[in-house]
């Protein structure tokens, strides 16, 4: 139990070092887990976005995982074209409509700094592809031009956290270790 000292007042106050001291420390001292949901947005120099979510454990370290896509589907072409836009030899009439599909899926390592402030780092696999519309409802895949990307994904961002609300800003890049495809990521959340 605790020990007390009693001065001429008769006032009980506990000793230094004493059990209850102890105790009250060990509970300050504990760090409580956090879960991050995420809204967010992926810009980049071309007019092409996407939207996703990201969920995230963390202690002292944790995970995250995100997802992020632009909700276009299109992962089939009725051609495939060189970098010129030649298909077999001949240039289609091409109508001017373009097409993009992107979508990645992204786990890694979550780290908390400080208090406010936490880091992820992590990969996973992302698609980006652009596909151009001919006379008769026909598409092309253009191949090179940075045009298709698929494989590998990196991701490097942080998150504060203040009062439950979170921002994050990160940099995910697709690549296929020929080409590289980077979007800026931006983030708003809760944490709990």
């Amino acid at each position: 139990g605790a020990k007390f000292s009693v001065d001429s007042d008769i006032t009980l106050y506990p000793q230094f070092g004493s059990q209850t001291s102890m105790e009250s420390s060990n509970l300050t001292s504990s760090v409580q887990s956090k879960n991050f949901f995420m809204l967010n947005g992926g810009f980049t120099t071309l007019p092409d976005y996407s939207y996703g979510l990201t969920y995230a454990w963390v202690k002292r370290a944790g995970f995250y995982f995100s997802a992020m896509s632009n909700f276009k589907f299109r992962f089939n072409s009725d051609y495939v074209g060189d970098s010129s836009g030649s298909v077999n030899g001949t240039y289609p009439l091409y109508l001017g409509k373009k097409e993009y599909t992107k979508i990645t899926a992204t786990t890694g390592l979550m780290i908390r700094f400080c208090e406010p402030l936490y880091m992820y780092l992590g990969g996973g696999y992302g698609y980006r592809g652009m596909y151009y519309e001919t006379v008769g409802n026909e598409w092309v895949a253009i191949q090179g031009n940075h045009c298709i990307y698929h494989g590998g994904v990196g991701e490097i961002g942080l998150i504060g956290n203040i009062y439950g609300f979170s921002l994050s800003l990160g940099l995910s890049v697709i690549t296929d270790l020929h080409n590289y495809y980077p979007e800026a990521k931006v983030g708003i959340g809760y944490c709990f």
